[in-house]
């Protein structure tokens, strides 16, 4: 069984469709790259055939929601638009996601922080023999943070 890889392909040999689709093919892993094949092959992509840009949309998982009846406008085929719009919408999912991952991982490194300040606070009012001033402290925030402030902490 031979099998054919994109990468290994030369879409300028095409003069097709396929040529955009071996194009689209080959920078799918790199969204700046595939953004820069749009931009610089933006006369040949406008000008895809329905066909092409069907095979397009499915072998890059284009979902149907970013692809609206292709028509020149001024600017953008549809293929264009919908291409950047999808890419956007990706970009935007993984900076969300990105963002969630960054507040657990705040909210564990920081629940860690609070943990250790607080028990070397405790371990000073202890060492002072300030209990009465600990088990203020612990329901009382404002003096807490004035506790912090004289222990250094």
């Amino acid at each position: 069984m031979n099998l054919i890889r994109a990468e290994d392909l030369d879409e300028a040999l095409f003069e097709t469709g396929l040529r955009e689709l071996v194009g689209f093919l080959k920078k799918q892993g790199d969204k700046k790259e595939l953004m820069d094949y749009i931009e610089k092959n933006r006369e040949r992509i406008e000008d895809i055939d329905e066909d092409t840009f069907y095979v397009v949309r499915v072998f890059m998982n284009i979902p149907n929601k970013f692809i609206k009846k292709k028509e020149k406008t001024e600017g953008d085929s549809g293929m264009c638009k919908a291409m950047k719009e999808w890419l956007a919408d990706e970009r935007n999912a993984g900076m969300m996601e990105g963002e969630k991952r960054g507040e657990i991982r705040g909210k564990k490194i920081g629940i860690k922080q609070g943990e250790k300040r607080f028990a070397s606070l405790t371990a000073a009012l202890m060492d002072s023999e300030r209990l009465e001033d600990l088990g203020r402290a612990v329901s009382d925030e404002s003096f807490r943070d004035s506790l912090y402030r004289e222990f250094a902490l």
